[in-house]
């Protein structure tokens, strides 16, 4: 957090230039600090002070909207001033932005150079900060939009011995720290070869406005620049008014209103539009451009020209995508010189002036068919609801939810080079309909997606009308950890409405806070039908009415038919998953054929505790436990269900003392049962590894989900510690989520 000299570049205190054009009264700092050790500005009105190196702080309550802010550090250096936004008006036009403003000066440059300004400063919150190089003719302040955590804004500086670096900082949310950490300025020369920091694209809200005042609000034609031209006149109803002269011969750009400062990101795309009248033949020109007195090199990202006949109205229309992600210095222009031959003197109305920045072309119209994907998101499983009341026989039919899987509500969320902030998450359901589907519906994976979000309801738009959309609640989050949370969301009426034979298609999604919507990389396909049919073969119901429902309802009944209300789109049609035999509640299809020993009924003489030496675990999520499995339930191999042994991740391990008189060390090891509520339970794969004083006595073949192995190995004379080890079987550690049970010790009674 130190400030950074190169090629003899001083930084010496000057006094900043005032940017604003409002009185500015000087106020006293207040002598108490917070619990963060922030010292609050005076409740003076306006407070403007310098501190050691810093020339200016500056807060003002002179509009509606009051400001209060704290500071933290001397000022001695850049990186020893941080600020704590308490109340902000949110202003990032206007007068109104300069409420809260702070100066840094730099000098010591030759004007005859040009150099590379680079400033770097953390914030707690998103938000945007307004940064201008003041001194510098020309030269306007730009919204830099401000990540939770480490920004940076790198500017340009030529033709000056000095400038003041002018933050504005009413664009940052209330309870905001902004923390400055850097300032370099370095000379780029010949003999120098500065490499540029990637620019890291911010999160973009599809349709966000690049151009201020475009309704000509604010003044005459505040943040706009006006070259040539008679005279320019805002009228007061989002028009401004241009008094064009005579062109015989000439440039375009010898009249135009442009706009600057403007930062484009590489892959995104852009509309950029106005709408002009002329009481003359007149050509015109819309122009997207590299800025070249601003660091630029001229470069034309866009262009169109419009030919206006005497009284016509015309709108300029260009839609592009950035080939290059730039510095703030590109410029938005609206052309009016010599363009296409000769043009007489010309009265003009500019409005609807606009450039609006989308995350892919698709959205643009409204219709996203290009996906943001993550495999952060995921559907891991289904599950159907059972538990009948054998009170009530009126309760209500049979749930069936989807389990997904997603970082938490205020967590980070990374697509390509943009980090995201999660707000919501949810779940799409698609039932593919049998016919009368409409001309362009798709059922294929890009099918079950959102064609818009709102985020205050709960339900959203889809791009098919077979496609059900919900947010998830508070109440829906079934667990989580430091990172991901895993959630339900339930389809209402489905089983009552739709036979279960027809495919459901599921993604999982969230919703950052800028409105991205962001899908898992799968969409996962089932049916009610094969989820029911898993159920009733495992004697998965949590109760005899419930297995009973599974087999009358659902697997017994050869014919779906659908309800009257869906006869359009879904017909009668034979049942998949049909079956005329029951499974006697209780028991299952699995059968065990153990060798040797009826290990089902074997238990230790001495189970394994929690006195182990170490105990390790391959997946944070998955931590290493005694008497439960590493996700807090009961530990179940193939099955069976054990109120003794012991968990983990690949690669994990325990070790335990050997008692003097252990005899046997022996258990059940396999992957724990839990896996099969995530999709990728097929994954599941380990070796377990027994081992005495690090020679090992025992190691399994590959265990897979549902497979099981008894061990039962001799302790050898003398040996002190055991470990028990579970190794991935080479193909990583997914789902790897293993268990023991029975674990413990066979002792000799005659010790």
């Amino acid at each position: 957090m130190k400030v950074i000299y190169k090629k003899i570049i001083a930084f010496i205190c000057v006094l900043s230039m005032i940017v604003s054009t409002f009185a500015m009264n000087p106020g006293t700092v207040s002598a108490g600090t917070d619990e963060d050790g922030f010292t609050q500005l005076s409740t003076t009105k306006n407070v403007e002070q310098a501190l050691g190196k810093w020339s200016k702080i500056y807060k003002a309550s002179t509009w509606a909207q009051p400001t209060d802010v704290s500071i933290k550090g001397e000022g001695a250096s850049f990186d020893d001033l941080a600020i704590k936004i308490n109340s902000s008006n949110g202003a990032t036009t206007g007068d109104d932005r300069w409420a809260i403003q702070v100066h840094y000066p730099v000098s010591g440059l030759d004007p005859a150079k040009t150099y590379k300004c680079t400033i770097k400063y953390t914030s707690t919150k998103a938000g945007n900060m307004l940064y201008k190089p003041d001194g510098i003719a020309g030269r306007n302040d730009n919204i830099y939009p401000a990540v939770e955590g480490e920004n940076t804004i790198t500017d340009t500086i030529t033709g000056v011995t000095g400038f003041t670096a002018v933050f504005a900082l009413c664009g940052m949310p209330n309870g905001c720290i902004v923390d400055f950490t850097s300032i370099s300025v370095v000379e780029e020369s010949e003999e120098t070869t500065t490499v540029s920091e990637p620019v890291t694209t911010p999160e973009i809200k599809d349709g966000t406005e690049l151009l201020k005042d475009t309704e000509f609000e604010e003044g005459n034609v505040t943040h706009w620049d006006e070259y040539g031209g008679n005279k320019y006149t805002n009228q007061g109803n989002g028009k401004l008014k241009v008094e064009i002269p005579a062109y015989e011969s000439g440039d375009n750009w010898a009249t135009q209103l442009v706009q600057k400062n403007i930062q484009l990101y590489e892959g995104k795309w852009y509309v950029a539009q106005f709408k002009i009248t002329s009481d003359v033949d007149k050509s015109f020109q819309l122009l997207i451009q590299s800025d070249g007195n601003n660091g630029g090199d001229w470069t034309v990202f866009a262009k169109e020209d419009v030919d206006v006949s005497a009284g016509e109205t015309k709108t300029v229309q260009i839609q592009f995508q950035a080939n290059q992600s730039t510095a703030a210095n590109v410029l938005y222009g609206i052309m009016m010189g010599y363009i296409n031959g000769a043009s007489k003197a010309a009265n003009v109305t500019i409005e609807n002036v606009s450039l609006k920045v989308y995350n892919d072309e698709q959205q643009i119209s409204g219709t996203q068919t290009v996906l943001l994907a993550s495999d952060d998101v995921s559907v891991s499983g289904f599950q159907m609801k059972t538990n009948w009341s054998e009170e009530d026989e009126n309760q209500g039919l049979v749930g069936f939810r989807t389990v997904c899987k997603a970082p938490n509500i205020g967590g980070r969320i990374t697509v390509g080079k943009v980090s995201y902030t999660v707000a919501k998450f949810g779940t799409l359901y698609t039932i593919e309909p049998d016919q009368g589907i409409p001309d362009g519906t798709s059922f294929t994976a890009s099918g079950t997606l959102l064609k818009s979000y709102n985020l205050n309801d709960e339900t959203a738009e889809t791009v098919n009308p077979f496609t059900l959309a919900a947010t998830a609640t508070e109440n829906a989050i079934k667990e989580k950890d430091d990172t991901y949370s895993s959630y339900v969301q339930t389809m209402q009426d489905t089983i009552d409405n739709l036979h279960p034979g027809n495919k459901i298609h599921v993604r999982a999604f969230v919703v950052t806070t800028g409105g991205t919507i962001i899908y898992s990389t799968k969409s996962v396909s089932t049916c009610i039908a094969r989820v029911a049919s898993y159920m009733y073969q495992k004697s998965l119901a949590s109760n005899y009415r419930g297995h009973e429902y599974l087999y009358k309802s659902i697997l017994n009944v050869a014919q779906f038919v659908p309800a009257e209300k869906y006869t359009g789109y879904f017909t009668t049609k034979g049942n998949p998953y049909y079956r005329d035999s029951k499974v006697v509640y209780g028991w299952n299809d699995n059968l065990y054929t153990p060798d040797g020993d009826d290990y089902m009924n074997i238990k230790p003489d001495v189970f394994l505790g929690k006195d182990y030496l170490s105990a390790t675990t391959g997946y944070s999520g998955d931590p290493a436990s005694v008497n439960k499995n590493t996700r807090g339930g009961v530990i179940s191999i193939s099955g069976v269900k054990y109120d003794n042994g012991i968990s983990t991740n690949a690669n994990g391990y325990f070790e335990y003392s050997v008692p003097k008189n252990a005899k046997y060390f022996m258990g059940i090891a396999g992957i724990d049962d839990s896996v099969v509520s995530d999709a990728n339970y097929g994954k599941a794969s380990v070796k377990c590894e027994v081992s005495f004083d690090g020679s090992t006595a025992i190691t399994t073949g590959v265990l897979t989900y549902g497979k099981s192995q008894y061990i039962k190995v001799e302790v050898p004379q003398g040996a002190t510690k055991v470990t028990i080890k579970f190794n991935d079987a080479g193909d990583g550690i997914t789902c790897d989520r293993a268990s023991m049970g029975n674990a413990g010790w066979l002792v000799d009674k005659n010790y």
